[in-house]
């Protein structure tokens, strides 16, 4: 991740920079990369030779400033709509909510979706970064939570990585385990072998 991060901004540089001869063609291929670098129009070059790849639910090419600003403001917002409702142990209750024994009220339910939607104030130091790449392929793992790990089954999404950064993150029980290289292998197999 780290690693796709810099490989990225190595390319960014070597295509303004003019670091290799002309005659010798560089292509970028991230896996897992952070959003390291913004806005792409300043580096149409290198970003036209660049694939990155995610899988899944994995955390790391969501994490940028901008990205944890949005998430603290949609917990925040939905901080305070629990705050007002008439619960003893309000605690208790969302730990409860997070667990997924709680279903959320329509109105949780829309302040998160407005906080999806909702511009952030400009911070200095904050900008929203972008992964550097043309194509964002997203393998979405597509198994039902009752089949068995060994036969997961995947299925290949390209996204814009500039709508990609403007999500919000999701928080999900496979965010940071969807990061281990090994689920990056296992899921690269099967759309190879099914592709």
């Amino acid at each position: 991740s780290l690693g796709a991060g810099v490989a990225c901004l190595m390319n960014i540089m070597a295509h303004h920079d003019k670091l290799l001869p002309g005659h010798i063609k560089v292509e970028c291929m991230a896996y897992a990369p952070p959003p390291v670098f913004s806005p792409l129009s300043a580096a149409k070059e290198a970003v036209a030779t660049t694939t990155a790849f995610v899988h899944n639910m994995d955390v790391v090419p969501s994490l940028s400033v901008a990205s944890i600003r949005r998430l603290l403001s949609a917990v925040n917002a939905l901080d305070d709509c629990i705050r007002n409702l008439p619960i003893k142990d309000r605690n208790l209750w969302r730990l409860r909510l997070m667990m997924g024994a709680i279903t959320p009220s329509q109105k949780m339910l829309d302040i998160i979706q407005s906080s999806k939607e909702e511009a952030l104030d400009h911070m200095e130091g904050a900008p929203l970064l972008v992964i550097p790449a043309q194509t964002l392929v997203w393998i979405e793992n597509t198994t039902s939570d009752n089949d068995d790990d060994d036969n997961d089954t995947f299925a290949v999404k390209n996204l814009d990585p500039e709508s990609y950064a403007r999500r919000l993150i999701d928080i999900d029980s496979r965010m940071i385990g969807d990061h281990v290289p090994a689920l990056y292998e296992k899921s690269f197999k099967y759309v190879a072998d099914h592709e």
